[in-house]
């Protein structure tokens, strides 16, 4: 399920946090995922949209779900 920006309507991307994946590092260069670097903490956002605003959804399913759709063709 793509999320919507809260700011400018854009659809977004999973924003995943920590060493990513080879199938990660694909799925971000092809856009289906967005890289927030390596730090995690609770909280942080999970969204990114290609304005890079970025937004916290507490559907944490979806999201999971948004990850594994995005990275499944690069495995």
């Amino acid at each position: 399920m793509v999320k919507q920006c809260p700011q400018c309507g854009l659809p977004g991307v999973p924003l995943t946090r920590g060493k990513p994946s080879p199938a990660a590092l694909a799925a971000s260069e092809d856009g289906r995922l967005s890289l927030g670097g390596c730090r995690v903490a609770p909280g942080q956002p999970n969204w990114r949209c290609p304005s890079d605003h970025e937004w916290r959804d507490e559907d944490m399913t979806a999201w999971s779900a948004a990850v594994d759709e995005a990275i499944t063709p690069y495995r």
